[in-house]
């Protein structure tokens, strides 16, 4: 098998310690009205990395998480849909932000049908679509769209790049929370598939804050 450093000779801080400092303001708004009502939430933030010692690592983060719910049947069925962004600024004297520290969809919590961190770059934009339907008080089942693309600059963000999944997810609850989790996602890599108790987490903000989870 073959090492890190010879598939990845450039890869931007591996092996590197960062020690840095960040600042950042960040609002989250919740306008929850129950599982199959109308329902919105926003996260959006910005943050500045300053990197300490060695680092001249210098950068501008902009991140955003919207979803909505729609009522289709009062009760019975409702259609999810989430958007979220996540924009690097370098600047000029900067050193290039590290792999880890870089924005990554694949898993559970981003891009169901591929496996965990699949794609990670400088910028991220994403989308996802469910439609969730009732079968019982205490059991759901929907079906799922999700779509994403890692980019370094605006002019490669087009929609025939963007990686695609679709599945079917069921849920196990009580009026409170989520019991268990079943998801399959299929996409052009493969099928993945997720067991998970408790509500899904949602990817977190990568600036100085990050938000707890929330129901999705």
């Amino acid at each position: 098998t073959a090492s890190t450093p010879d598939v990845f000779p450039d890869l931007p801080g591996f092996g590197t310690p960062v020690r840095m400092y960040s600042g950042g303001a960040y609002v989250k708004a919740d306008f929850s009205e129950g599982e199959y009502d109308w329902t919105g939430r926003a996260n959006i933030g910005a943050s500045y990395q300053h990197g300490l010692g060695a680092s001249h690592l210098r950068y501008f983060n902009y991140e955003g998480q919207l979803e909505g719910r729609m009522p289709v049947r009062s009760g019975q069925s409702a259609f999810v849909g989430q958007i979220a962004m996540n924009v690097n600024h370098e600047r000029s004297d900067s050193d290039p932000i590290p792999f880890y520290m870089r924005p990554r969809i694949g898993g559970s919590s981003t891009l169901r049908g591929f496996a965990l961190d699949r794609f990670y770059g400088k910028n991220l934009m994403r989308l996802s679509l469910d439609y969730r339907y009732r079968l019982h008080p205490n059991f759901e089942a929907s079906i799922f769209h999700d779509a994403g693309q890692i980019f370094d600059r605006a002019g490669e963000l087009a929609w025939f790049n963007w990686h695609r999944n679709y599945g079917l997810s069921f849920r196990l609850h009580s009026n409170y929370r989520t019991i268990l989790r079943l998801e399959y996602g299929f996409s052009s890599e493969g099928s993945m598939f997720h067991l998970s108790f408790g509500d899904r987490t949602p990817q977190p903000m990568s600036g100085v804050v990050r938000y707890g989870t929330y129901r999705r």
